[in-house]
């Protein structure tokens, strides 16, 4: 069988299915060892037998509902490379704005102490490891997802400390920048995505009736371990901005949420980004709540010192068919 034929096939069943065409695409691309510029200048060859067995049996498992990460046992974040199963929750794109938002922060210290605050497959911290010159280190409460971001911290090369603790129950320094991307789904939310629900760990999806009982815990803590002048960043979910905001302006006074939705094709749901920056001890709830509501950001701030001022690469072209459907046609 030709890559076209194979790829034409698989596609449409995804497509018939309700699942990523591109999920298909990228696990034909992977286990071919090609990008998808190669998969596209390879397009009307013959797959090799095993290779076609090899590849026919992975898509059709992710057919099945399996995530093709999993599939794969690896994904890519933020250009590196990551091993993941179902002990780790698959690190999202949408993630990577954490990152960016903490290096640009890293920027204010000097040689800052940055932890990450469930870690899971270590992630952020790995990434914040390549671009910051720092000490990084990362928690979880999963001895299993701590074996697979220290596997993951040695195979792109960073030294990271990661440790044991549920939340900041077992920290015993204190941190120029706390970062954290915490579950945040609701317990009874509806409409999760069934492959997340069915096969990524629920430890690190749900948190509480509402959502918010990681942010609420960490915020609680956190002046416990932030040096003077520390930040916290935290990916948000879109539609709790606000309650974020309430929740934290109760322990620190500069509490910032922005939204930078230039990347982003689906702007209402991306997940925003928290960095804090105040005074230990904010203003009370009370005073919190007269704020006005904001839209979910890439950053939310909030220090507790005086408030600062302040695929791998390659294109797959596609051309429509007859129907208007996508995709380069076989030869």
């Amino acid at each position: 069988m030709r890559y076209c034929e194979l790829l034409n096939k698989y596609l449409e069943l995804a497509k018939n299915a309700n699942l990523e065409e591109e999920a298909v695409k990228l696990i034909v691309a992977e286990l071919s060892n090609m990008n998808n510029t190669e998969l596209y200048l390879h397009y009307n060859d013959i797959i090799p037998a095993r290779l076609e067995e090899k590849i026919t049996s992975s898509v059709e498992k992710y057919l099945t509902g399996y995530p093709a990460q999993y599939i794969l046992g690896y994904t890519y974040f933020y250009g590196l490379k990551l091993k993941v199963n179902e002990d780790v929750l698959i690190p999202r794109f949408d993630t990577e704005v954490v990152v960016e938002a903490t290096i640009n922060l890293a920027k204010n210290y000097h040689n800052p102490k940055v932890l990450d605050i469930c870690t899971g497959s270590g992630a952020i911290a790995i990434a914040l490891a390549k671009n910051i010159v720092g000490d990084i280190e990362g928690l979880d409460i999963s001895k299993k997802a701590l074996s697979i971001a220290k596997i993951n911290a040695q195979d792109n090369d960073v030294k990271i400390r990661f440790f044991e603790s549920d939340l900041l129950r077992n920290v015993k320094e204190k941190y120029d920048i706390l970062v954290s991307n915490p579950p945040y789904i609701e317990n009874n939310a509806r409409g999760v995505d069934k492959m997340v629900l069915d096969y990524e760990p629920h430890l690190a999806l749900f948190g509480g009736d509402d959502g918010l009982d990681f942010y609420r815990a960490i915020l609680k803590d956190a002046p416990k371990f932030l040096k003077p002048g520390g930040s916290i960043v935290f990916e948000i979910p879109y539609d709790k901005a606000n309650d974020i905001k309430f929740i934290a302006l109760t322990y620190f006074k500069n509490v910032q949420v922005q939204k930078d939705l230039s990347r982003w094709e689906n702007r209402s749901q991306f997940p925003g980004v928290a960095e804090i920056l105040g005074s230990r001890g904010g203003k009370t709830a009370e005073a919190a709540g007269r704020h006005r509501r904001r839209q979910a950001g890439p950053v939310a701030h909030g220090d507790h010192s005086e408030p600062a001022d302040g695929e791998r690469a390659g294109v797959f072209p596609e051309q429509p068919d007859q129907h208007g459907r996508r995709g380069r046609r076989c030869e």
